[in-house]
């Protein structure tokens, strides 16, 4: 224990506790009109390394969700590519846990559009559909933004050629930019 009217073991302890410290650096001068300016310049990564909004390497991403194991659009499709991923049909396994909402098709049968149930996540709801991981955040981004939240009521999209048209995000249609490339729409 270290006593007060020990200076020099005090001294020796302060000196080891403060060992490594350095001083603050000068802060801005008064006399200068406040805080400096800090500038960067940053560069655009080339393609190769561009990465996804999920931290993975653009080219990885697109080997994941090319895989075969998700349902892709047919081979007559005029364009197979939605941003970075190959065009999907949905295929509809049925309501689970957190994917209760209920599934709007077309003609044929395909699921085209989601109606959100309460508590459901993105996540589930691409399982649903047999979609891959973000699937369904590309094709909403126009009108429900590059999101992955969910409200009870909300309208998610399914379909690579309705991406202008359909979806809604807490009752609203927001107008963010477009994927691109951007499958021809109806």
């Amino acid at each position: 224990m270290v006593s007060i009217r020990s200076g020099v073991p005090a001294v020796v302890l302060s000196t080891a506790l403060l060992v490594g410290c350095t001083t603050a650096p000068p802060g801005p001068d008064p006399t200068s009109g406040g805080e400096p300016t800090r500038t960067a310049t940053v560069s655009p990564a080339p393609i190769e390394e561009e990465l996804t909004a999920d931290g993975a390497p653009f080219e990885e991403a697109r080997e994941l969700h090319d895989r075969a194991d998700y349902p892709l659009a047919p081979d007559d499709a005029e364009l197979d590519h939605v941003h970075y991923f190959l065009v999907r049909v949905p295929t509809d396994s049925g309501p689970r846990e957190y994917a209760q909402g209920t599934a709007v098709l077309d003609a044929e049968g395909v699921p085209i559009a989601y109606e959100v149930a309460p508590g459901e996540i993105l996540d589930y709801v691409e399982e649903r559909f047999g979609l891959p991981p973000i699937y369904l955040v590309v094709l909403n981004q126009v009108r429900r933004g590059y999101t992955g939240m969910l409200y009870a009521g909300d309208t998610i999209n399914l379909d690579a050629q309705t991406i202008l048209t359909v979806g809604d995000i807490n009752g609203e249609v927001l107008a963010e930019p477009a994927p691109d490339p951007l499958p021809p729409q109806r």
